[in-house]
């Protein structure tokens, strides 16, 4: 613990963090659960390393239960059966803990994908266009629950599309380090997309965001649950290993998307069940923070930085890689939302010629 100390009062940013997690994770005989607990109590995350055990444990069931909902969906549709289908079936499942509460559960979920695709739409043009109006009818019954997945369904895949646009426009500052470098993080990107490093990997991120929240690293963070950064840290790793995927030629750009509204989708509804479990007054609220943090723009930002990190540390081009990989999905996936921006189609906006440009 000593030696954790020390390390400490040097570092001062999410990179070198990462840096030093994943070369201690390579090199040190402890248990992963163990290196992190160290770290999360000696940047006071945690009061003891018992309490950080117990967060872990807590994150693993979390983060279990993403995929859990993510390879049911995928299981659902090799069996014939569609998206909207799945979710339907999902959330009626959910709402049977709260059965009062469902209708302002759903008009929570829309607002947070609403505001979250306006929200991203304002950050790629500078323009408050509302490309994603809310609801006439919350009502999560009868004929009306089929046009309220629809809806949902089609807010996720508009902020897949646009989420990859925005982290196209990001800057990349990290290294194009062409060196041999973190073992754990070579076999994360060498590995499929859903292989055994996976949630080491996510674990690891997770950990980060919480001591960059609780050290002012990164001032989005501020105020996030730890739900919350474990939601941003899933999407990030999922991104960043899809992206490198798409630019070594492993998978084409379209099934890139697919996978990655699949995974926004599965963990929309890992949330929607977690916070029905813990039921409260302010269940409808927080579902919509939870969403709202995950599909935003200060999430974008979040998963452009731990790109960078991750790529960097990996060496071998991967960061070369994820970038040339997002710029491949958002070139070839801006048809996608050729609709939606239908919706601004006005002479008087920039933001539509813009967008009409795309599909020249």
């Amino acid at each position: 613990m000593t030696n954790v100390a020390e390390k400490v009062k040097q570092i001062n940013n999410l990179n070198d963090l990462f840096e030093v997690l994943f070369t201690t994770i390579e090199n040190d005989s402890l248990e992963v659960d163990q290196i992190l607990s160290q770290h999360l109590t000696a940047y006071g995350v945690f009061e003891s390393e018992e309490k950080a055990l117990s967060y872990l444990h807590e994150l693993d069931e979390h983060l279990n239960q993403i995929d859990k909902d993510f390879f049911s969906l995928r299981e659902a549709k090799r069996n014939g059966y569609s998206r909207s289908q799945w979710l339907m079936k999902e959330l009626e499942h959910s709402f049977e803990n709260v059965p009062d509460r469902k209708n302002e559960i759903i008009e929570a979920m829309k607002k947070g994908l609403s505001g979250s695709n306006n929200s991203l739409f304002y950050s790629l043009f500078h323009e408050n266009e509302v490309i994603s109006n809310q609801l006439n009818d919350y009502n999560f019954e009868g004929l009306n629950k089929s046009a309220v997945i629809k809806d949902f369904l089609k807010d996720i895949q508009d902020n897949t599309v646009l989420h990859t646009l925005l982290l196209s426009q990001q800057e990349n500052k990290g290294e194009n380090n062409e060196t041999n470098g973190n073992k754990t993080l070579q076999d994360f990107f060498t590995q499929g997309l859903e292989g055994s490093s996976d949630r080491l990997v996510k674990k690891v991120t997770t950990s980060g965001l919480l001591i960059a929240k609780k050290k002012a690293w990164i001032p989005s963070l501020e105020g996030k649950t730890d739900d919350e950064l474990a939601l941003l840290a899933d999407k990030a790793v999922n991104m960043v290993k899809v992206a490198y995927k798409v630019a070594k030629g492993e998978i084409n750009p379209m099934d890139a998307v697919d996978h990655l509204i699949d995974k926004t989708t599965a963990a929309v509804c890992t949330t929607v069940k977690r916070t029905c479990e813990l039921g409260g007054a302010k269940i409808g609220k927080a579902v919509g923070t939870y969403i709202g943090s995950l599909l935003g723009p200060a999430g974008s930002i979040v998963v452009g930085q731990i790109g960078e990190n991750l790529g960097t540390l990996a060496g071998n081009q991967v960061g070369h890689f994820i970038s040339s990989g997002i710029e491949k999905i958002s070139t070839k996936t801006k048809e996608i939302v050729r609709d939606t921006y239908e919706t601004v189609k006005s002479k008087a906006s920039q933001a539509w010629s813009k967008v009409k440009s795309w599909f020249n």
